[in-house]
């Protein structure tokens, strides 16, 4: 099968899948991560694979390794055709045809960058209506700092006239543009870039969230078509690989193909478990679970997939499990025949950690169902796992500040998928506050003041970046001071972050350390505030310890304007 490649930066990130709580400025300056990775061009698939963005000096996403499963998941089908979405006819596409940079970057300090590493593609003609003639651009804009996923804006060329399509691109909020140089088109729309924000497949139990955040380019590599939407077309989701599934960087998203060669993923909907994490279950027993279960693997403050499946060579539903109880569904649930699998072993022996006290016994550990499985609307084999027991690591007070230009109610949404361990104030679907230009908050429900809006808890996917910094132990307090002055934080806000993070980097004789954007923030937990700020700032730290230093990569900031309303967050990953 003849494929079409796309070189790929080294960083990538996404946009909101809420509203747009920032918008652009004239003296704005955003950078924005994008890579691209193959760009296929299937006839003849099996399956389609997203092949993620790789960071200098480390992998992001690599394919799947391992012999692979002979056969597909229940009701998947491996044809050689593709089926493609109903396409509009607005827009002829072709394959993605590298062109010579656009002038869009300003001559500023700090544009050298991503001028010199982004990629630009010529993927269509508009063939009809306004703009008739003009040539559909992907814009692959690189980025300095570390993040999870290709950034695309679309662009049309039309003559010597560039047209940034804001309906269909990522916002720009650290990227050195010149606005200048390019119009701003925020109405222009094409229909076949267009995917819903939940799609069912062919049984009332399929369904799917998109991920909004998620980029990528199709590639034809490690996926298998599981169904046929008669709107959008095929819908791939990775083949189950033989051995251990939490080594292996396969999402178990469902992924449709855009018309330019990009990739649109969703997650499916897990509906016997709601917000609360508590899966409605009855065990064998007849008592009603009670406790919270996490269906994703856990790592980083988020997961490192949609779903945690396992191969039948890991977990065989004969040889190892047996019946444990059913669900809301009437669908049965499985656990261990054995109580001393080396899974359960495992979990309890490196994974849990007790955040206070001491750990369980072994045996009370086995009573509170640490581990079990149910088979998805595919027939593929899920693992849930009991949060009291999964590696202690979230985003660790994340702190959000709101500087209004004057007085007035605030309402803030946060919408982390790993949900909440914490909120200060309660959290009840929004905070709702009135803040003061100074920053003071009074939360609307109880009375109570508060200098800033306190959270806990898991994000989306997570995925570590070998790009950052590595410090002594004593030089730590001086690189942070620098560090979060370099990305818009104001005197009290790097004092406040100090004074927790700082003790818990003391214990090793040096530290790798990074720092997540606005781009990681936003897929890792969606921010939405009413009324919309002006800016938006939100830093996310990762640090480890170690005992010497190690190569890295390291990288530049560009300093955001804080302008009009103005919203910082900041937090880190905590490993208890």
């Amino acid at each position: 099968m003849e494929e079409t490649k796309i070189p790929q930066n080294n960083d990538s990130a996404t946009k909101s899948n809420l509203e747009p709580t920032h918008k652009l400025h004239p003296n704005a300056k955003v950078s924005f991560p994008i890579a691209i990775g193959l760009l296929i061009v299937a006839a003849a698939a099996v399956a389609y694979y997203v092949q993620y963005n790789q960071p200098k000096g480390g992998s992001v996403g690599e394919p799947p390794t391992g012999e692979l499963n002979s056969a597909p998941p229940a009701g998947a089908d491996n044809l050689a055709t593709v089926t493609n979405r109903q396409l509009s006819g607005q827009v002829t596409w072709s394959s993605a045809e590298e062109i010579d940079p656009l002038d869009i970057f300003s001559g500023t300090e700090g544009s050298q960058y991503p001028r010199e590493n982004s990629k630009f593609y010529r993927v269509g003609e508009i063939a009809r209506g306004k703009y008739q003639g003009a040539d559909v651009i992907l814009a692959d804009v690189a980025y300095e700092g570390p993040t999870f996923y290709p950034t695309y804006f679309r662009l049309l060329r039309n003559g010597n006239e560039i047209i940034y399509l804001e309906k269909h691109s990522h916002e720009y909020f650290d990227v050195a543009f010149d606005l200048a140089k390019f119009k701003v088109d925020k109405d222009f729309t094409i229909p076949d870039l267009g995917y819903p924000d939940t799609l069912q497949g062919v049984t009332n139990r399929q369904t799917f969230e998109l991920d909004k955040y998620a980029a990528g380019i199709f590639s034809a590599d490690g996926l298998v078509k599981m169904f046929t939407h008669p709107i959008y077309g095929d819908v791939y989701s990775d083949k189950v690989a033989d051995g251990d599934e939490s080594g292996r960087p396969s999402k178990y998203g469902f992924y449709l193909k855009v018309p330019d060669s990009t990739v649109k993923i969703y997650k499916l909907n897990v509906d016997f478990i709601g917000t609360d994490n508590v899966p409605q279950i009855t065990w064998n027993d007849s008592s009603a679970n009670k406790n919270e279960y996490a269906y994703t693997t856990v790592g980083g403050c988020g997961s490192s997939n949609y779903l945690a499946v396992v191969s039948p060579q890991t977990v065989n539903l004969d040889r190892d499990l047996q019946v444990a109880g059913e669900n809301s569904f009437d669908d049965l649930v499985y656990e261990f025949k054995d109580s001393n699998n080396q899974m359960l072993r495992d979990i309890y022996d490196n994974q849990y950690v007790a955040y206070a006290g001491e750990k369980v016994s072994y045996a009370d550990f086995i009573k509170n169902h640490p581990v079990f499985f149910w088979k998805d609307p595919f027939g593929r084999l899920v693992k849930f796992h009991n949060n009291k027991f999964v590696p202690l690591a979230e985003c660790g007070k994340p702190v959000i500040y709101l500087y209004p230009q004057k007085p007035q109610e605030v309402a803030v949404r946060l919408n982390p998928p790993g949900g909440f361990s914490y909120t200060e104030p309660v959290y009840n679907g929004a905070w709702r506050v009135f803040a003061n230009t100074s920053g003071q908050l009074t939360d609307l429900e109880t009375g109570k003041k508060y200098p800033y809006l306190f959270w806990e808890g898991r994000g989306g996917i997570y995925k570590s970046t070998d790009k950052g910094f590595v410090v002594e132990r004593e030089g730590v307090a001086e690189f942070l001071k620098q560090k979060l002055a370099l990305q818009g934080l104001n005197e009290k806000e790097i004092n406040d972050f100090i004074e927790f993070w700082l003790p818990r980097m003391q214990g090793s004789p040096y530290y790798f350390v990074t720092f997540f954007g606005n781009q990681v923030m936003d897929s890792l937990a969606p921010l939405q505030i009413e009324p919309m700020p002006d800016t938006v700032i939100r830093v996310l730290m990762d640090f480890r310890p170690l005992e010497h230093p190690i190569p890295v990569v390291d990288y530049d900031f560009v300093t955001p304007q804080r302008n009009g309303f103005t919203v910082v967050e900041w937090g880190g990953v905590l490993r208890r």
